[in-house]
């Protein structure tokens, strides 16, 4: 059998600067943080609940980062957050 090429995908985790906890660091792994949005702020900044720091062996995660907070799939118009 022939290796096939993979990439992995993962959540950063929400341990926020508490730092990254296994599997969020495996090696080869493409982590992604939860960035805030314009309801939360400034979407250039990662969410205070979004796991962060070196892995183990030194090597800097997120590796990138997408919009996690308040998101809204569809609309409520009784209320909430996201009305």
């Amino acid at each position: 059998t022939v290796a096939e090429p993979f990439i992995e995908v993962f959540s950063a985790g929400n341990a926020g600067n508490s730092g990254l906890t296994p599997p969020h660091e495996a090696k080869n792994l493409i982590t992604v943080a939860n960035s805030l949005n314009s309801r939360q702020g400034s979407m250039d900044a990662i969410s205070s609940s979004s796991s962060r720091g070196p892995a183990v062996d030194g090597r800097q995660h997120p590796i990138v980062a997408a919009p996690g907070a308040t998101i809204s799939s569809s609309r409520n118009d009784l209320g909430g957050e996201c009305a």
